[in-house]
């Protein structure tokens, strides 16, 4: 006789579906969740529309990365005040407002664009805002996901978290693309007001944390309690520097897209869109895969593969002169750069206590920061080496730091 299952055992494609979507179990968890989608879409929308229309006004890659640092500028020197902030306030208005100014600077440089009356400076600073906004956006999300889902919840709530994100920066990134071919970048400026409004609403039903910790001392001695214990906790420090690292040298090279894209391929705004949403299709694949495993037992070697593997293809990917391989490496740089950021967050956060979760956050999110400080460094050298060769020097020395950090793996699987 035929081993089948009975009708009442659910499959193992059932099982892992419903793994996949555990999260989304949790009570108020779904209003998180769209809230990561919409503010991903405005995100992705506007490093579109910047990055083109600055290459539009000055014909200059090095002007492209002066914007990537000057929004890194705005992300570090906001990322430690906003993580203590987060230990100390209601984090759910804290991001809120973050995605309100969002509302405001979209609207404002739309407006400027349709008057006709944009400059590179008005870019700039909105770029920092940006950055700003950011620093507060990222350890609010991570935190709020903590206090809904719980430690044991959290790597299958991360990869859905970034399952959204991996969504809005396939789709944000091709309809922006489409919109500023079809009806100019003002266009593209207004639905990034639009999708940060959205951002903000639905926020509103998630109810302020009971239980979240309240430091006593002043804020610049609650920032330093949070520097000193990241000092001594080992993993915290070191995964802290590799994300430093990947930032730099890896994921800094989304700033130079738009050059590639225009000057290596030959693309209009449109082909930078899909290029940049293949991105996001390979880390929707890889979120799907790591949230439907449910544990993962080996996640210090999940985690320096992922990000090993994130230097290498890059890589390839700049030394590709064809549209359509191009695609399919960004496709798996992808696929293993959410690889990473997914168990990046997951262990930083079941490393640390409550009572300093939103500081060692707020480092973290200093550390992103400086991937729009890589930017910067890839326009200076895109303007001598040209950008492929700056984003691939970039690639072998982030693969070369991982390999020097391989007992990270093993001491986080420990």
């Amino acid at each position: 006789m035929d081993s089948e299952q009975s009708p009442s055992a659910p499959s193992t494609a059932t099982r892992s579906a419903g793994r996949a979507f555990a999260a989304f179990h949790i009570h108020n968890y779904p209003w998180l969740f769209t809230n990561v989608m919409a503010g991903s879409g405005a995100r992705w929308l506007e490093t579109l529309a910047q990055g083109w229309l600055i290459l539009e006004l000055t014909n200059s890659p090095f002007w492209v990365g002066v914007a990537a640092g000057f929004r890194g500028l705005g992300a570090i020197l906001f990322a430690l005040p906003s993580g203590a902030a987060l230990d100390r306030f209601d984090r759910r208005k804290l991001l809120m407002l973050a995605q309100g100014i969002n509302v405001l600077l979209g609207v404002i440089v739309g407006v400027l664009i349709v008057t006709g009356h944009e400059q590179l400076w008005h870019l700039l600073t909105a770029s920092m805002f940006t950055g700003i906004t950011q620093a507060i956006q990222v350890p609010a999300r991570h935190t709020i996901t903590y206090d809904l889902v719980g430690p044991e919840r959290l790597l299958n709530a991360n990869a859905t978290n970034f399952l959204a994100f991996s969504i809005m920066r396939a789709a944000g990134p091709a309809l922006g693309g489409i919109m500023v071919v079809a009806v100019g970048i003002a266009g593209a400026y207004f639905l990034m007001a639009a999708l940060s409004l959205a951002a903000v609403l639905v926020l509103l039903p998630i109810p302020k944390p009971t239980s979240q910790p309240r430091p006593t001392e002043p804020m610049l001695a609650s920032i330093r309690e949070g520097l000193e214990y990241a000092k001594r906790a080992g993993p915290v420090r070191s995964m802290l520097i590799l994300s430093l690292l990947a930032e730099v040298l890896g994921y800094s090279h989304a700033y130079m897209m738009p050059v590639i894209a225009r000057d290596v391929l030959g693309l209009e705004a449109d082909g930078l869109g899909y290029l940049m949403a293949a991105y996001g299709v390979g880390g929707l694949i890889s979120n799907i895969m790591i949230a439907s495993r449910g544990g993962i037992k080996a996640r210090g070697w999940l985690l320096l593969g992922s990000i090993g593997s994130y230097g290498v293809l890059l890589m390839v990917f700049a030394a590709s002169p064809w549209f359509l391989l191009s695609l399919v490496l960004q496709c798996a740089v992808g696929a293993a750069g959410i690889g990473y950021d997914t168990t990046q967050s997951t262990l930083l956060q079941t490393n640390v206590p409550d009572a300093v979760r939103g500081r060692v956050m707020g480092l973290y999110t200093f550390t992103l920061g400086l991937t729009p400080i890589g930017g910067f460094q890839l326009g200076i050298a895109a303007g001598f080496i040209g950008a492929p060769l700056a984003v691939g020097i970039g690639g072998a020395l982030l693969t070369l730091s991982v390999l020097r950090m391989l007992p990270l793996g093993k001491q986080l699987n420990d």
